[in-house]
């Protein structure tokens, strides 16, 4: 045997001992060992957090839901985290899956699956539910029999084999009935729009049969191939035209400015101008903006835009030659300057000064973007708080109200985000200043 060889005789315990100093054999076994430690543990968590989401525990203390709590307190994202807590609330009215879970005898992402099939059940499952329970609790029974065999670990068992057996029962499911058919349902459409932590963007959607077509339809000629002047081959594959044909849709929808306005403006781009660029006063506007930019991406860092992406100086030197620019004046450090007004309502000057500054729900760990929000006011309109920057806050709807109707306080910081501080004694690690 290798050097580390002596172990435990049932398993290898292998903690406090460096890979390098394991034999084959029990690298190999150690490495399925964690594995299945994690798995268990991973299970435990699921369950935990439908519990810590039905108690409410994490909406009682601030956060946007369970899934925003669990990504503050850990390392994981919060898609992943709401992910956890959307599985561990789902398996609370489905015992057999959750016990599938637990045991290991099927994994999350599988669980996560089936818990979705039986959500919105085909079209015949939910008549029989109305008109004969008895023959719907016995369908639900091999339904699930059904899916948890085709889900059970093996090795031909993966997320396409279980699709293949959901989809399966739902063809079979889907007859017969006088409302529509699940692939017609409107109701279970689903689209997801994710940043990662590289700054790119993953999409995700499921349609019924007819916005399918509509989408197809709208992206059938913008995603054609594009072939050069020579005759040269489009070298895009069909994947990237499509995604340049969905871009394309939605550019020429803002330019129609059929989307409303947003601070009394086409949604477009804002860019942020640096003050001293104002001391020079060129006589031509196109040229003002132009050094603006450039003195902006040069001194102050990567341009930043509404919905938390950010562009490379390059990228940005390029959409500013051709877009609809709104400037935003800032100081050394990149805090809008203050623009008090005597109004009650935030101006829209005002407004794009507060997305510059908040980016968002400033609220601690809400991640709600600049769209979703309202402008607070720190110190209330009525109790004689002026409406200008230093005294508002960007707040999404369900922080606002919960500022108004709770112990948390709002202390401005001149030339920079509010400071928030939690009623009470905060819990270790819970953060309680709204960084930039």
């Amino acid at each position: 045997m290798g050097s580390g060889d002596s172990h435990t005789a049932h398993g290898v315990d292998a903690a406090g001992v460096e890979p390098w100093q394991l034999g084959d054999a029990e690298l190999s076994t150690t490495v399925l060992d964690v594995s299945r430690q994690i798995e268990a543990l991973q299970a435990r968590r699921i369950t935990l957090m439908g519990e810590l989401a039905d108690r409410g525990l994490a909406t009682a203390a601030g956060y946007r839901d369970a899934g925003a709590w669990l990504a503050a307190h850990t390392m994981l994202e919060i898609g992943e985290a709401r992910d956890v807590t959307a599985l561990g609330t789902s398996l609370r009215t489905e015992p057999e899956i959750a016990a599938a879970v637990a045991e290991q005898r099927i994994s999350p992402r599988h669980a996560s699956m089936l818990c979705a099939f039986f959500d919105t059940p085909p079209s015949l499952l939910a008549a029989l539910a109305d008109t004969d329970p008895d023959e719907h609790a016995n369908v639900i029974t091999a339904c699930r029999d059904a899916l948890l065999a085709a889900a059970a670990p093996g090795p031909e068992t993966a997320t396409k084999s279980v699709r293949t057996a959901i989809e399966t029962l739902r063809a079979r499911l889907d007859i017969d009935t006088d409302g529509p058919t699940t692939r017609e349902r409107e109701d279970l459409n689903t689209f997801t729009l994710s940043n990662t932590l590289n700054g790119r963007v993953v999409l995700h959607g499921d349609f019924d049969a007819l916005s399918g077509e509509i989408l197809s339809t709208a992206l059938s000629k913008l995603s054609a191939p594009r072939p050069a002047a020579d005759g040269t081959r489009d070298p895009r594959s069909a994947g990237q035209r499509r995604a340049d044909g969905l871009i394309e849709i939605c550019r020429r929808h803002l330019d129609t400015g059929g989307n409303g306005h947003e601070a009394a403006e086409k949604p477009h781009v804002t860019v942020l101008i640096h003050q001293r660029d104002l001391k020079a006063q060129p006589q031509d506007h196109d040229e003002r903006v132009s050094v603006s930019v450039t003195a902006l991406l040069d001194g102050i860092g990567l341009p930043w835009m509404p919905w938390g992406g950010t562009l490379t100086p390059e990228t940005a030197r390029a959409v500013a030659c051709d877009a609809h620019v709104t400037p935003v004046i800032i100081d050394d450090h990149g805090v809008p300057l203050n623009m008090g007004r005597t109004t009650r309502l935030v101006t829209p000057a005002q407004r794009r000064a507060l997305t510059v500054r908040d980016r968002g729900c400033a609220f601690p760990t809400c991640t709600a973007p600049v769209s979703w929000c309202e402008a607070h006011h720190i110190t209330h309109w009525a109790d004689g708080g002026p409406t200008d920057l230093d005294n508002t806050v960007l707040l999404c709807g369900k922080h606002h109200r919960h500022v108004h109707h709770s112990n948390w306080r709002i202390v401005p910081t001149p030339r920079g985000r509010p400071r928030f501080e939690p009623p009470g004694v905060a819990p270790p690690g819970t953060p309680v200043i709204a960084t930039a």
